[in-house]
């Protein structure tokens, strides 16, 4: 007779026979015949991992294009070491608290172009760098879906190591925590957010890389990099102190717009390398300073809470799109940049102008309660199509609420008069109901000032600035501007503008500005000329008749300098060879501005060197023969200070030495022959008054 065993052992044997399998970690080794997860010959142990199961990637043994040839659930992967490895394929789901590591790497780069499903609420992703540059975990090609919670992110230890997110979506509303160094969203992400960032830096490209979530710079860099018709992002809130290292900058490579509000807690600086456009109220108590060129930075939110200090480097542009962006207790601090009220009415309790200041008359003002500085503040009144002004209007530009009456803006001094579509307006600086407010005053009907009807003449900085120049040639209402200056080695190089355009005020002229390249004067080939693209522009505003504002942007480098014409004779000449003279079209790409005052004439030489590039010569000493039909003297080429790029030119770097000599014999008025002998070669050559 058989004994029956315990009732208690059964059921110990019954339970054992229920449990499953104990969870694994499962080495990928890619010793199988393909590449394709299901084969059980690239596993250790020839298992395939299942849904409680850990996969394992050690490059660079375990590297290369992994094929995910049916959908996978798993607990987590595990990466470590310096290779890469690429899965792509079907979905994988990913199920564990911590679905991905990284570890014990320094360059390994490790990419899901696969969708990736994270189930668990709130899981971590985390990188432990063992080095520079640090490895990287990416989630790229297909849909990265979160459950809800929030998200931890450590993007790396070491100097580097980032986790990229593309595509991004969510089953319940879910948030980011981001820690350790790097972290960036890319494409097209919906998320509720917040996004919180203590890593020391964040990125994102694409249309909305952060959806619509709030991000929250508690530390580090937020870097943009825009796609074509720009990136829009939900409201930005910057906390940490700006500094080169563990600073919050805001860098723009193509339009941004910021689809909330902006808030300051700490000192920021935004370097707008595009536009960036906040659309929602700014707040904080704290210094926003604007960095970079070309782009610009707007404020399009009304009712702004921001109470500190706006700065604006000498390459940013501040624009106000909408009035009361900023509370009235905010400074507004230039230091060379460019601020734009245009039609808003702004209040701020300090103006501190060192650049460029425009406001539309009529439609804009800007009122200051405190103290205002506008030395070397340059002030430009847009004239908008709207406003017609009749005699008697008194437009309010700048409201002073101090008791110290402003100093004229340059450009604009007491009396200046500015056509409004038709109607001279005056300007005043003891307007307004306490008489110390900028005013302007319809006075009159009339043509634009007849000043504007001789410009053509030799312009400079002034002693101040002894050493480069703008020739000025005027045919009717056309001007031809020689730019003579110096390169970032001082080396004597010139640009033109050979044309523009005219205000509304007919007070200013703007036109592009080119720096071509040629062949050898003494060898010349016309056919090696070539103008190129345009290097920036130049608008030159005329305060009077002998007194102008020179704004330029030349290679991205933006900046304005005041000239007047440069007094070199006196007299009144029986014939005036004041023009730009040239070879004909078979030297077409080189020529000579002559100015003449009195019986004195100024030639600039501009033409090429050995290379090809742009060299100019100038003759400002000379004399004429007995027969007064030829005027002859030294030929002199000059180095100097740096000028391209900078405004701190030094007029004591001037060396002029003398390299040859020339003579221009006239015949008549129309012609003459130009000989010279200059850097060790000489030449004569016909010339004639260019037609422009």
């Amino acid at each position: 007779m058989m004994r029956r065993a315990p009732l208690t052992a059964l059921l110990l044997a019954c339970v054992a026979l229920a449990l499953p399998a104990a969870a694994a970690s499962i080495t990928w080794t890619g010793a199988g015949a393909t590449r394709n997860w299901s084969d059980t010959g690239n596993w250790q142990g020839g298992a395939v991992p299942g849904a409680a199961d850990r996969a394992v990637f050690v490059t660079p043994v375990s590297q290369g294009l992994v094929t995910v040839d049916a959908p996978i659930t798993l607990d987590g992967m595990d990466f470590s070491g310096d290779g890469a490895v690429s899965l792509s394929g079907s979905l994988v789901t990913l199920t564990g608290a911590t679905p991905v590591t990284v570890s014990s790497s320094s360059a390994g780069i490790f990419t899901l172009n696969t969708g990736v499903t994270f189930t668990a609420v709130g899981p971590s992703i985390t990188v432990a760098a063992a080095g520079t540059p640090g490895p990287t975990v990416r989630l790229l090609t297909g849909l990265t879906t979160f459950s809800g919670g929030s998200v931890q992110i450590q993007g790396g230890t070491a100097p580097w190591g980032q986790v990229i997110l593309a595509n991004v979506r969510q089953t319940a509303a879910t948030s980011f925590v981001i820690t350790g160094n790097a972290a960036y969203f890319q494409g097209n992400n919906t998320i509720t957010g917040p996004i919180t960032n203590n890593s020391n830096s964040l990125g994102g490209n694409g249309i909305a890389p952060f959806g619509a979530a709030s991000v929250v710079m508690q530390q580090g860099v937020l870097t943009m990099v825009s796609v074509d018709g720009g990136t829009t992002m939900g409201p930005l809130t910057l906390q940490a102190p700006s500094a080169p290292v563990g600073g919050t900058f805001v860098n723009s490579h193509g339009p941004l717009r910021v689809n909330g509000p902006l808030n300051l807690a700490s000192t920021q600086k935004v370097n707008a390398q595009d536009n960036i456009d906040v659309k929602g109220q700014v707040g904080g108590n704290a210094v926003l300073e604007i960095l970079g060129a070309p782009g610009t930075v707007t404020l399009d939110g009304s009712n702004g809470s921001f109470s500190g200090i706006v700065k604006v480097d000498s390459a940013g542009t501040l624009v106000f799109g909408a009035s009361r962006a900023v509370n009235a207790g905010a400074h507004l601090d230039s230091t060379g940049g460019s601020i734009l009220v245009g039609s808003t009415s702004q209040t701020i309790s300090e103006l501190n102008c060192v650049g460029a200041l425009e406001i539309d008359v009529g439609r804009g003002s800007l009122s200051i309660s405190g103290t205002i500085t506008t030395t070397g503040c340059a002030l430009t009144l847009g004239v908008p199509a709207s406003v017609s002004p009749a005699v008697g209007t008194i437009y309010p530009v700048i409201y002073n609420g101090s008791s110290t009456p402003l100093t004229p803006f340059s450009g604009l001094p007491e009396g200046a008069q500015l056509n409004v579509n038709g109607t001279t307006m005056t300007a005043s600086y003891r307007g307004g109901a306490s008489g110390l407010d900028l005013v302007l005053t319809g006075t009159s009907l009339s043509p634009p000032p007849a000043f504007t009807a001789d410009l053509q003449d030799m312009w400079w900085g002034g002693i101040d600035e002894n050493g480069w120049g703008l020739s000025i040639i005027q045919h009717g209402d056309t001007l031809f501007g020689a730019l003579y200056v110096y390169d970032a080695s001082g080396n004597p190089v010139w640009l033109v503008m050979p044309g523009g355009s005219w205000d509304v005020t007919h007070r200013s002229y703007t036109g592009s500005l080119y720096e071509p390249v040629g062949s050898p004067f003494y060898a010349y080939d016309a056919t090696r000329f070539a103008a190129g693209a345009a290097r920036g522009t130049m608008t030159l505003t005329f305060v009077d008749a002998n007194n102008a504002i020179m704004s330029y942007t030349i290679g991205g480098f933006s900046a304005q300098r005041n000239i007047q014409r440069e007094i070199f004779g006196s007299g009144t000449p029986s014939v005036d060879y004041s023009d730009l003279w040239w070879g004909g079209s078979s030297q077409d790409g080189w020529g000579i501005t002559i100015l003449q005052q009195g019986m004195t004439l100024f030639p600039v030489w501009f033409t090429y060197d050995a290379s090809g590039s742009p060299l100019w010569y100038v003759m400002p000493q000379g004399s004429w023969n007995t027969a007064g039909d030829t005027y002859s003297g030294p030929i002199y080429r000059t180095t100097s200070s740096p000028w391209l790029g900078t405004t701190s030119y030094d007029p004591t770097k001037l060396s002029a030495n003398i390299v040859g000599s020339y003579s221009v014999r006239f015949s008549g008025s129309t012609a003459a022959t130009f000989t010279y002998t200059a850097d060790g070669h000489s030449g004569s050559m016909a010339l004639a008054r260019e037609p422009f």
